[in-house]
């Protein structure tokens, strides 16, 4: 079983329309990572948008380790692609 170190989520409620949300996920091997392998404080980030059948976004974000091997250290989900959805979760990772 795994533990999740850091969880991150964001909707607003309204019973009667669907509304956008944000779900940001880490786990606790993935924050020994960034602190391991963060250079100079820069994480790279990729996103797929869209490109699944609901349309949301997929972010991840990586580090590279001592091979130049891609870790993924952290994912947000959005359903909507807002640059302050994504800053919001950044920050709380911080």
């Amino acid at each position: 079983m795994s533990t999740y170190a850091h969880s991150f989520a964001k909707q607003e409620k309204d019973k009667t329309k669907y509304l956008p949300f944000t779900i940001g996920i880490q786990k606790l091997f993935q924050i020994v990572w960034m602190l391991e392998f963060r250079h100079n404080g820069t994480l790279p980030m990729d996103a797929t948008f869209g490109t699944n059948v609901q349309r949301y976004h997929l972010f991840t974000l990586m580090v590279f380790d001592h091979h130049h091997q891609g870790l993924p250290i952290a994912w947000v989900i959005t359903s909507q692609q807002i640059e302050l959805d994504v800053i919001q979760w950044l920050l709380a990772l911080k």
